[in-house]
């Protein structure tokens, strides 16, 4: 037979989400945060707690593990979710506000072509990108950097005698990524 449901286990529940809010926290820093993880695995109950009281705020636990914690996101229409108008709205936005508009929008199309990189990715339901800061940071730097054209396949390919990493082009190219393919082409601009 079940054990009843006690106010306890729906704040040990809701303890778990709040810590999951947290990006920096993670299991492994904290003993308790990792006690609820644990119990979620274990406790199907416990479970069908923290999933309903994700449910009534508005979210949605996507992943939980050990390593991660919880991975949480917003449902439609939940005061969680973040609309692309009330982005733009809140980005802080300084002096030079047409800059920075482009370069919010290089990041989130960098974020979506590295965790989406096939068509078939997207259209799947079942396919979880996996992206990181780091490389996030790492296309729009490239795409930003002064000697970077469009290239082949929307790769960012660099000048001819681009100082950035001559020793990696391949002869009579004008990038590594395009090698043989674009020799011999007249850089852009």
């Amino acid at each position: 037979m079940n054990e009843p449901v006690t106010l306890e286990d729906v704040a040990d529940a809701a303890r778990m989400l709040a810590l999951g809010m947290r990006p920096k926290l993670l299991p492994s820093r904290d003993l308790s945060y990792a006690d609820l993880v644990k119990r979620f695995g274990e406790d199907d109950a416990f479970k069908d707690i923290a999933e309903t009281s994700a449910d009534g705020l508005g979210l949605t636990i996507l992943a939980l593990s050990p390593r991660t914690g919880v991975v949480l996101g917003p449902q439609e229409d939940s005061v969680f979710e973040q609309r692309l108008d009330d982005y733009a709205r809140r980005a802080a936005l300084g002096e030079r506000r047409d800059l920075e508009k482009v370069l919010h929008g290089l990041a989130h199309l960098a974020a979506a072509a590295l965790a989406f990189p096939r068509p078939d990715d997207l259209a799947a339901d079942t396919y979880v990108g996996r992206v990181t800061v780091e490389q996030v940071d790492s296309v729009v730097r490239e795409a930003c950097s002064p000697g970077a054209r469009p290239g082949p396949g929307g790769r960012s390919h660099r000048r001819r005698g681009s100082p950035a990493r001559p020793w990696r082009r391949p002869a009579g190219s004008c990038c590594p990524a395009c090698g043989p393919a674009c020799a011999g082409r007249s850089p852009a601009g």
